[in-house]
């Protein structure tokens, strides 16, 4: 009696199609306007005047990498540039794409690919892209993602143009990526993304406090305390602060949330990042930042930690 063999399939799941909503848009990022204006000039204008683009013969970027520390919120502008066009969006990390059987990697990246072409506007976001795609030069690759990467510059250079598909990338260590994926005409613009200043942590504090009773609570002063915090450090800052005031408030309700919470909560979160961190990021900026409006660099040479 003859056997029958099912046939192993790989599918990438569908993915959800974000229609921009009030919810998720760059108001729910604080700060970082020179950002968004970066996003906005190299996604948003494109697929709102195609028409433009092909007449005068201009050609859109391809991809936008997103690097910087980690989190300053890189997966979060992802999510609200796809929400603000409208676009479909694909997230995918490096376990999505990698397998141990031969080809399927490959074959999941062209299935990605043509995906993205049939349900256009789309937005690929390929999040820790140092897994997919190291550089070949310095590290001796036996995984398999020599291949990967082969196939992903394949797709990005393939025969037929990407239409309205946008690529986006985010990593936090953009030295380990190939150079080949950062040339123009596959990355165009490497958009660095730094901790957040004084007046951007103002802002995104008060995006995490919304909602709360802000009457004895001193934001410039917060901001003035948090140096070197990221957004995700603020936000959870935040939610300490106001878990304690919770316990309290639930054995008194006159309780009032006040500035003492966040003196508690201070004293026992710091920030993730040091200062030596911030002075090799701005090192890598000398070389891996692509960028029109960028902030302006820090007014001291930075030492070279690496």
């Amino acid at each position: 009696m003859a056997l029958r063999l099912r046939k192993r399939t790989h599918r990438i799941s569908k993915p959800k199609t974000r229609k921009r909503s009030v919810e998720l848009s760059f108001r729910c990022v604080g700060g970082y306007e020179n950002v968004k204006q970066e996003i906005r000039d190299a996604i948003l204008l494109p697929m709102q005047h195609p028409e433009l683009y092909k007449r005068l013969n201009i050609r859109a970027p391809k991809g936008i990498l997103l690097w910087g520390p980690p989190g300053v919120g890189k997966t979060l502008f992802a999510r609200t540039i796809a929400a603000e066009c409208g676009a479909s969006f694909y997230h995918m990390k490096s376990a999505d794409i990698m397998s141990e059987w031969f080809g399927v990697s490959e074959r999941r990246i062209k299935q990605l690919f043509q995906k993205a072409n049939r349900s256009k506007p789309g937005i690929i976001f390929f999040d820790e892209l140092e897994n997919l795609a190291p550089n070949r030069q310095a590290v001796a690759i036996e995984d398999g993602r020599s291949s990967i990467l082969s196939s992903l510059l394949t797709e990005i250079d393939g025969f037929e143009p990407l239409n309205q598909v946008t690529i986006l990338g985010a990593t936090n260590i953009p030295n380990k990526l190939d150079p080949a994926l950062l040339r123009p005409g596959r990355f165009d613009k490497l958009l660095y993304i730094p901790p957040p200043n004084r007046e951007e942590r103002k802002e995104i504090l008060r995006i995490h406090l919304a909602g709360k009773p802000l009457d004895l609570i001193d934001i410039e002063a917060l901001s003035e305390r948090t140096h070197l915090f990221t957004g995700a450090d603020l936000e959870f800052l935040v939610n300490t602060a106001t878990t304690l005031w919770l316990k309290k408030f639930v054995e008194d309700k006159k309780e009032k949330f006040c500035m003492k919470y966040f003196e508690q909560a201070l004293l026992h979160i710091r920030p993730t990042l040091k200062q030596e961190d911030i002075r090799y990021y701005e090192y890598l900026r000398s070389t891996h930042e692509r960028s029109v409006n960028s902030r302006s660099r820090l007014e001291y040479s930075p030492t070279y930690y690496g």
